[in-house]
């Protein structure tokens, strides 16, 4: 059997990946838990783990076309929900239209591309995700007196 096309070195704290085979598996593991399910916002958001698979799919034994996107309608509704999710720490609403498909295409897509369309529906999903949660917010009738004396005495810290 030959040996495996990855290697830790613990001594260097040094990862070895030997030739394509080696860039295959490192490929695999690493896109499965940033795709996985759930899906991963620290992964999915990061520039660094985007690079890596990029690079790795360059190196693999599979390399797919630049062009080609294997999502889902599905996962571009979770997509959109995780840009909602993070959107704050992202500074999403503050960037621009340029900067958004920038973060889209080079970081979450990563290796893959998203199409024109996914792009827009990824944001418009965002910004309907974020419609539907104002909409709900709005129908709560607000509070009673009552009610809300009745929560400061009894909602603590520890039975939130």
């Amino acid at each position: 059997m030959s040996e495996f096309p990855v290697v830790y070195d613990l001594e260097s704290n040094v990862v070895r990946i030997d030739g394509a085979g080696g860039a295959t598996v490192l490929l695999n593991m690493v896109h499965a838990a940033k795709f996985g399910a759930p899906l991963n916002p620290d992964l999915i958001f990061n520039p660094g783990v985007a690079a890596l698979l990029t690079g790795l799919k360059a190196a693999s034994l599979r390399p797919e076309p630049l062009w080609a996107t294997p999502f889902t309608q599905a996962d571009i509704v979770a997509f959109a929900g995780l840009v909602l999710e993070k959107a704050g720490e992202l500074g999403w609403w503050h960037m621009d239209h340029t900067e958004q498909v920038s973060l889209l295409q080079n970081v979450v897509a990563a290796p893959h591309r998203f199409s024109s369309a996914q792009i827009e529906m990824i944001q418009a999903e965002a910004i309907g995700q974020l419609n539907r949660m104002r909409d709900i917010i709005e129908a709560v009738p607000p509070l009673s007196e009552e009610d809300r004396e009745w929560l400061e005495a009894n909602l603590t810290d520890d039975n939130w």
